[in-house]
């Protein structure tokens, strides 16, 4: 139940639109809405319910609440407080019915970010103005030194609370610990549930960190991603950093609920104190460093650093060089479908590295660290198409920070493409949109491989500023929109038309439109009515197992011509007036259910 009261002339906006509750009566509240409406700049006020509110506020288009009532009554206290501590990222204004110094306190006890006396509407206009000035002031506080995700301490804060740590020991029999902790395998859980369960995960996980080490000298915070860091002081300090990294492994081993089903989560952590003095950056890369030799052990356990961990770096450069000389490597592999018939279009191929427990970003982190980038890449490239040339779709290989503005790069790819007598079209070269850039090796590049017929596409597209503006430097075949512009888009209408925008410009300007893998059934179907033509299959084993099944079938059947269809789900693209035609093979019927592709 609402009323929406807009006037006839609207100004610009500068405290957004109102919401505008009165618990006890709705006729009031509908009344201060109209009130409101008339004077305010924004020309919006709503009078709603508050059963209404959190889908109102889910929208992210109100700027504040205007509850009306004293904060005597429970219903508004209630209210009150739950605005002020939920989720929503709103100011909170409350309307008293008097000026009493207890009516005013209490009303700022319940959580309300200002308060006023009056129902005038430029009182309340005003007063809506503090509370949004005084709740932003608030949030950029707040999220200096909160992690918003989990309640835990920031990664600026827990840093600090080491260094402060460290100081207070110094010269002192007490000591410091560090903890590193790291959830186990969390990327495939992320790509089998979708981002907005691992967030859930993140959440829960931080809660369990949080319960398991009470209170104390210990302190928690996230680092970003799924790590997390413990700090520890006291005395007895490796026994006392031990027992909170037993009670965190014990608080994880129930099961967590995960979109409707239970998960066994693990944990790997790496512990490290000041016994030898060590300053807090020490502390910590040891702490990192044992956490690595917890991931390469078999993970789902804890390490102690030990003399050998200030060595780790070095002995893993090292060791990423010998396996990619000696074989040590392997490829892993994700389907891409076409949306309107379920055909494999595309394999992508992504590094992993089984002995030391790291695969796609991470491994191509190491090998930055390591300097190894360029060597990774090629072989990459060099396997995908090895291990590819006896298929039919097309094959999907990231280039790495570096080999794009590698000089004779067209060359070198096409002599790989040569030695297995792979086409040119069947390759798909995707850069990350952030290491894109026009500087002149780059653009040549990019047009020597358009030029050969090898297709270019960008990654991650929409994470960085600037990736429209790219399109008119270079030809691009494949944009696959990044995960952090689309997700929630079936509940933001702004993030809706942003993403219908992008694809329309991207099929105007001939370029395949991909889906990236999408845990939420709403956001999916956005994608796919802006015209996304593709989407990343959830790396499901069964599902990837049977697609290749299918796939091996495909092959030894004999190849049927196909005609080119051109349209809306086609494979096949025009270049230099000729149409190339890909023949993906045919994975049989599909049905679609909250993410996942189930294949019979």
């Amino acid at each position: 139940m609402e009323v929406t009261l807009t006037p006839a002339d609207r100004e610009v906006s500068d405290i957004g639109q109102l919401l505008v509750v009165c618990p006890e009566q709705f006729a009031q509240a509908t009344s201060v809405a109209g009130a409101l409406a008339d004077v305010s700049p924004d020309g919006t006020a709503i009078a709603t319910v508050s059963a209404e509110l959190h889908d109102r506020l889910a929208q992210g288009t109100v700027g504040a609440v205007v509850l009306i009532g004293s904060p005597d009554d429970p219903a508004v206290a209630s209210l009150t407080a739950h605005l002020r501590h939920a989720a929503f990222s709103v100011a909170v204004l409350l309307v008293v019915p008097d000026s009493r110094r207890a009516t005013v306190d209490l009303a700022l006890a319940c959580g309300a970010h200002e308060v006023v006396a009056s129902q005038h509407p430029s009182v309340v206009t005003n007063g809506v103005r503090r509370a949004i000035l005084r709740h932003q002031f608030t949030v950029m506080n707040t999220s200096m030194d909160i992690d918003p995700l989990t309640g835990l301490l920031s990664r600026v804060k827990i840093l600090g609370a080491l260094e402060a740590a460290s100081r207070r020991c110094a010269g002192k029999a007490a000591g410091v610990g560090a903890i590193y902790v790291d959830i186990d395998r969390f990327k495939a859980i992320n790509d089998t549930f979708g981002h907005a369960a691992g967030d859930s995960l993140l959440a829960s996980v931080g809660e369990r960190i949080s319960s398991a080490i009470g209170e104390g000298a210990v302190k928690a915070g996230r680092l970003g991603g799924d790590e997390f860091l413990v700090v520890v002081e006291g005395m007895c300090i490796e026994t006392l950093a031990t027992a909170v990294a037993q009670r965190i492994n014990a608080a994880m081993e129930a099961p967590f609920s995960l979109d409707g089903e239970l998960l066994s989560v693990q944990v790997s952590m790496g512990v490290a104190t000041n016994g030898g003095a060590e300053d807090p950056a020490t502390v910590l890369h040891r702490a990192d460093a044992a956490l690595y030799r917890s991931k390469r052990g078999g993970r789902n356990r804890t390490s102690v650093s030990d003399d050998t961990d200030g060595e780790l770096p070095h002995l893993q450069a090292a060791r990423l060089g010998h396996a990619l000389r000696e074989g040590g490597l392997v490829l892993k592999s994700n389907l891409r479908l076409a949306v309107d018939s379920g055909q494999i279009t595309a394999c992508s191929w992504a590094p992993s590295w089984p002995e030391a427990g790291i695969s796609g970003a991470e491994l191509e982190s190491r090998a930055v660290d390591a300097g190894l980038t360029l060597a990774l890449n090629r072989w990459v490239i060099r396997e995908a198409i090895g291990q590819s040339a006896d298929r039919r779709h097309r094959i999907s290989v990231r280039l790495g920070a570096g080999l794009l503005a590698t000089a004779g790069l067209a060359e070198w790819i096409c002599g790989r493409l040569h030695e297995h007598d792979v086409p040119a079209e069947r390759l798909e070269l995707l850069v990350d949109e952030a290491e894109l850039s026009i500087e002149p090796v780059v653009l040549t590049n990019l047009n020597q491989l358009s030029d050969r017929g090898i297709r270019v596409g960008i990654d991650r597209f929409g994470s960085t500023v600037g990736s429209l503006a790219f399109l008119a430097h270079a030809h691009i075949d494949t944009i696959v929109l990044a995960d952090d512009l689309v997700r929630g888009c079936a509940s933001d209408v702004g993030r809706s038309a942003i993403v219908q925008g992008v694809t329309f410009t991207a099929q105007a300007l001939g370029a395949t439109v991909v889906a990236p893998r999408l845990g939420n059934p709403a956001d999916r179907d956005v994608l796919l009515r802006a015209g996304c033509e593709e989407q990343e299959m959830p790396r499901h084993p069964a599902l990837v197992a049977q697609a290749e099944r299918m796939e091996r079938g495909a092959r030894r059947r004999p190849t049927q011509e196909q005609p080119s269809a051109g349209g809306r789900g086609s494979s096949s693209h025009r270049r230099g007036g000729a149409t190339l035609q890909a023949t993906p093979s045919r994975i049989g019927p599909a049905v679609q259910a909250d993410g996942l592709l189930i294949l019979p």
